[in-house]
């Protein structure tokens, strides 16, 4: 199993930007380019609609067996990936405000979160639902 030659160049496109934006055509393969373009053991976190956590979860184990795939399904149990990990969560399970001033997540918003959180690789799929 091997990727055509569209998607290759989709691949290399994604990662020669430091930001990115995909928007072939439906049917296309835009998953498993995502999946192949990111870089080894980096914390990945990938935000999409949660009828197709699944897809993703399931295109991460197949193309990319050198990730582990973490499907978040709480608020509750938000955090970031670890090197070598892709967060797979859907909007309603990020945290209320990623304002690092509001009082309810106080303790959430630490130095090293706001450290950590700048190293990600982040896929945002359906982006064009938020405005």
């Amino acid at each position: 199993m091997g990727l055509f030659d569209y998607q290759i160049e989709g691949v290399n496109f994604l990662r020669s930007k430091k930001h990115a934006f995909l928007g072939d055509d439906m049917g296309t393969g835009k998953t498993v380019m995502g999946c192949m373009a990111l870089f080894a053991n980096k914390p990945v976190m990938i935000i999409c609609p949660s009828c197709v956590k699944g897809v993703w979860e399931s295109h991460i184990r197949t193309w990319r067996k050198d990730y582990t795939p973490i499907n978040i399904r709480t608020k509750e149990d938000f955090r970031l990936p670890k090197n070598g990990e892709v967060i797979i969560i859907n909007r309603e399970c990020l945290p209320e405000s990623l304002n690092r001033d509001d009082p309810n997540h106080e303790n959430f918003y630490t130095k090293q979160f706001v450290h950590d959180a700048k190293k990600l690789n982040i896929i945002i799929d359906e982006a064009h639902e938020r405005k």
